[in-house]
């Protein structure tokens, strides 16, 4: 999280959040960073304007397994270690200690068993080269899959709404929703994934990856910050950061399949923030 003067700002990986806190670091007044990998439900950011920023999930996703595949961050690592249910137990992952609900000891031997069947020569496979197409494809079908279920992030795995919603989903309403316990209660019979987007947000605005710095001038002037024409032009003249090596062109890595499984599992919350889940 990031806090300035006005604004409070929930960073989602790979949507364009290390250039966002550049920004906010280099051209607004007193801004500071809250760790990104801690509970934030508790910070009282009043009267802070508090934004998120999001992304196309076509483009999310390659953009998060070609991090992975840099071994720079995303999920290569702890995918590429030896299996280790013992460290299920003990509540070792920090994404474990970040769920709002503690998953009881039924749950957490699931967790183990599924731990021990982990193969890191399938994860180190998929995630060899950012220019593998094929193995992209073969990556956003693994994690989705029910016997892969904890493999992105543990507590992906313990949400109720797994195999309902995409990983982009989970990981967008695990930070933006106000309260992320709905996602670790199993959903009415007769419940739709649409009612996640439903509920209330502990965020009032959103910056868009595609048009960061012009959403982001709105979010500030929403904020009441007075932005004259030289820093608007710093703004858009300022280089990006921490972007991930591989085909811009994003469609090329998709298929019908993966395009397909995006707009099942993603579908709502890409349609909220106006974003088509087709080919272009």
């Amino acid at each position: 999280m990031i806090l300035t003067d006005r604004l409070a700002y929930y960073q989602l990986q790979k949507t364009g959040c290390s250039h966002i806190e550049k920004l906010l670091l280099d051209y607004f007044q007193g801004t500071r960073i809250i760790p990104k990998h801690g509970r934030h439900d508790a910070i009282d950011i009043h009267p802070r304007l508090a934004f998120g920023s999001i992304r196309n999930p076509l483009d999310w996703y390659v953009s998060f397994w070609a991090f992975s595949c840099a071994d720079t961050g995303g999920i290569s690592a702890r995918t590429a270690a030896p299996p280790s249910p013992e460290s299920i137990f003990e509540k070792k992952s920090l994404r474990l200690k970040l769920m709002p609900v503690t998953p009881d000891d039924a749950a957490l031997a699931t967790h183990a068993a599924f731990e021990s069947r982990r193969d890191p020569a399938f994860w180190k496979r998929l995630h060899k080269s950012s220019e593998d197409v094929g193995a992209f494809r073969e990556w956003i079908v693994a994690i989705h899959a029910n016997e892969h279920r904890y493999t992105a992030f543990d507590d992906f795995g313990h949400s109720g709404w797994f195999g309902q919603i995409g990983l982009f989903s989970y990981l967008s309403h695990f930070l933006f929703l106000k309260d992320p316990n709905i996602l670790f209660s199993a959903p009415e019979p007769d419940q739709q994934p649409v009612a996640l987007i439903n509920t209330p947000f502990r965020v009032s605005a959103f910056v868009r990856t595609e048009a960061l710095v012009d959403d982001l001038i709105l979010v500030a002037k929403r904020a009441n910050y007075a932005l004259d024409k030289a820093l608007i032009s710093q703004l858009r003249a300022s280089p990006k950061t921490n972007t991930s090596e591989r085909e811009p062109n994003f469609l090329k890595y998709h298929s019908d399949e993966t395009i397909g499984l995006i707009a099942n599992l993603d579908g709502d919350l890409a349609r909220l923030h106006g974003y088509s889940i087709a080919r272009l």
